[in-house]
């Protein structure tokens, strides 16, 4: 299945989103060197490292970038044994990439969530989560429902905001309790003596953990794990992984996405953490003016010594959004109501078919499938604009 979202590029050697970091466990990624020739004309490989959600199966998409992951070691950002992977999903994945910067092969995978919990203060834009304010939109996945409620326990993956301390939902699991709880956040004012400090509406007692007072300076970005959720405000940890970017180094081609958390000037400023110099970037969808802290962007360049020198830089609109599924049909019942990929498609509306038409549509079909994200009783789906017959899916 390839799967994207229509605005983002297909361009560039690597690719990271910068809306979420990467953990302590996941950020020992170095620079980009050559690693050799690849066959079929492709010509030089590089070693890659793309962050970000995922947007495909069959290969795993990220970024835009199509990694075969035969072979590939699965992680997870807490230690525990990583499930299926599922659209929307954060990750880390490490390999290489092929001159055409839009295939690569996956050594590594590392799945990073950024809160779980029970939900509280559900409202039409979001809710809580252990005090951290989830954004859900068009965009979201949501694994099993069209919605959560109150007292609902979840998992969530997304895009967080340093500047405003607000994560945006790139996908929302319904799970049984008993996992743990996990929040993202930066810490506030530290309490040495007693080992506490606040992270948003709580305070964290990390008397149970091995990190030293010195660690947890106020501002340095975190995340809390804890076994049992918090009681009276007071949330007890029993792991705190502080949060730092990528380790870029000297990069031939970078792209990240995410939101500006620091903002000096044009030659200085940052994407959740990753620096950023856009005195040579060409803008689009807005000029250079608009830039500044809390704005989503995308911005594609080299890396040098760890900042990105932008030659691009496109501002965000977080709501435009077509997904594209390649695959075979599966589970079909009509046009309404089949798979691709485990992802459940509705092709009721208008849609534009070629190579063949709704007729054609069964289960053991070739399809190529363009839509936007609808909401449906039993999670997600595809609402079909376009669908393409295709004479392979190898």
């Amino acid at each position: 299945m390839v799967v994207y979202q229509g605005r983002r590029r297909a361009a560039g050697w690597v690719r990271f989103t910068a809306g979420v970091s990467v953990a302590l466990a996941l950020a020992s990624c170095g620079g980009t060197d050559v690693a050799g020739v690849g066959s079929g004309g492709t010509g030089i490989r590089l070693a890659s490292v793309s962050y970000g959600s995922i947007s495909g199966f069959g290969s795993v998409i990220v970024n835009g970038v199509r990694y075969d992951d035969t072979g590939a070691t699965l992680s997870k950002d807490d230690g525990t044994a990583p499930g299926p992977l599922g659209l929307g999903m954060v990750v880390e994945v490490r390999g290489d990439i092929d001159s055409t910067g839009l295939a690569g092969k996956a050594d590594s995978i590392g799945v990073v969530s950024e809160a779980r919990g029970t939900v509280a203060d559900r409202s039409s834009n979001g809710f809580s989560l252990l005090g951290l304010p989830v954004r859900a939109g068009a965009n979201t996945v949501y694994d099993d429902s069209a919605s959560v409620s109150d007292g609902d326990y979840v998992e969530v993956y997304g895009i967080y905001d340093r500047s405003s301390g607000t994560l945006t939902a790139t996908r929302i699991e319904r799970k049984t309790p008993g996992g743990g709880f996990k929040v993202r956040g930066t810490v506030g004012a530290v309490d040495a003596a007693r080992k506490r400090f606040q992270l948003g509406a709580i305070t964290v007692d990390y008397s149970a953990t091995p990190l030293a007072s010195a660690a947890l300076a106020t501002g340095t970005a975190v995340r809390v794990h804890a076994a049992d959720g918090p009681a009276a405000g007071m949330l007890a940890a029993t792991r705190i992984d502080v949060v730092t970017p990528p380790a870029l180094g000297n990069v031939s081609k970078v792209e990240i996405e995410g939101v500006i958390d620091r903002f000096v000037s044009l030659a200085d400023f940052s994407v959740d953490g990753v620096r950023v110099d856009a005195v040579a970037a060409t803008f689009e969808g807005g000029a250079a003016s608009g830039l500044g802290i809390g704005i989503r962007v995308e911005v594609e360049g080299r890396a040098e010594a760890g900042t990105v020198k932008a030659s691009r830089v496109e501002f965000e609109d977080e709501e435009d959004g077509e997904f594209e599924l390649k695959g075979l049909v599966t589970d079909f019942v009509d046009a309404a109501s089949f798979t691709v990929r485990g992802t459940r498609i509705a092709a009721s509306g208008s849609v534009r078919y070629e190579g063949g038409g709704a007729a054609n549509l069964r289960n053991g079909a070739c399809v190529q499938v363009k839509g936007t994200l609808q909401a449906t009783p039993a999670g997600s789906a595809v609402l079909a604009t376009d669908i393409h017959f295709e004479s392979s899916c190898s």
